[in-house]
């Protein structure tokens, strides 16, 4: 059981949840790091702030993007024009670069709103059921093609022999036959969000959900930041209770309400497939498939 190591267990996200979800709110800020021989005023930051009504099935997002430097470094002393810069959204609000006093200043801001935005319809629903269920471990059914599961029999065998460990294999558990028997548990228990900001790149994010009731729990999103993750992990928390939850499908829903923080466990499945692939040394039957489609 996934929520086994955690002193509250998850009964009590059932009982959060089953009066409804009023609202999810999140913020986060991307680190950027300062060119070389950047000055005193130099100031640069991409920040998201993001909100979900759940009775007006209403998403709002709101991005701005600022950079602040000197002008005459900007410029080379006015030798160059100021570095151009990547617009982030189609139909943002582009503060061109401006010279104030010897300051150059860029901006970009973009507001989306999405009306009968039914992505968190059942969020409420899942994570009841996966307390009620006893938040059990995600199952790996389906992801693995027949060829792939006696590829990784191999590479477990063959590291079991050589008294190793292979990086594609730790994030799973194999039975005595070396079969893969499901997500390790071990490898789960490494998760933290100590790494969450490196990894990410976040300077700072925070991530939470309200429900009918005005109670308010908040979630850090749990990584290793190792090699070849499968998944990430979210950990819920209202004072001082916390429940720790790995399930795919719930994964995926946060990653459409606030892609910058959690990861399509999809995409890191598709990674984890192609890294899989390489160490086959062969096409493996996947890949095959799709390229003579």
């Amino acid at each position: 059981m996934a929520a086994e190591t955690e002193t509250s267990g998850s009964s009590w996200l059932y009982d959060f949840f089953s009066g409804g979800i009023h609202s999810a709110y999140a913020e986060y800020a991307i680190a950027l790091s300062p060119p070389i021989n950047s000055s005193a005023q130099y100031y640069q930051q991409m920040s998201y702030s993001i909100g979900y009504i759940a009775a007006e099935k209403t998403y709002e997002m709101r991005f701005s993007y600022e950079y602040r430097e000197d002008w005459s470094i900007l410029t080379h002393n006015g030798s160059f024009q100021p570095p151009k810069q990547q617009v982030y959204f189609t139909g943002s609000k582009i503060q061109p670069w401006s010279n104030t006093n010897g300051l150059g200043i860029y901006a970009e801001k973009y507001d989306r709103k999405i009306q009968n935005w039914v992505v968190f319809e059942n969020l409420d629903s899942i994570l009841m059921m996966q307390s009620k269920a006893g938040n059990p471990m995600p199952p790996l059914s389906g992801i693995f093609f027949p060829d792939e599961l006696k590829h990784l029999k191999r590479k477990y065998k063959e590291a079991l022999a050589s008294g190793t460990e292979d990086p594609l294999c730790r994030n799973l558990d194999f039975d005595h036959s070396g079969n893969v028997a499901g997500i390790s548990q071990s490898y789960l228990m490494t998760f933290n969000n100590r790494k969450t900001n490196a990894v990410k790149n976040l300077d700072d994010y925070t991530l939470s959900i309200r429900n009918q009731n005005d109670d308010v729990v908040f979630i850090d999103i749990l990584t290793t930041g190792g090699k070849y993750p499968m998944m990430e992990g979210l950990q819920f928390k209202s004072g001082e209770k916390k429940c720790t939850v790995f399930n795919f499908e719930l994964n995926h829903l946060f990653s459409k309400f606030a892609p910058g923080l959690v990861e399509d466990p999809q995409k890191l499945i598709n990674e984890y497939l192609l890294a899989l692939q390489d160490s086959a040394g062969k096409p493996l039957a996947r890949f095959e498939t799709t390229a003579h489609k």
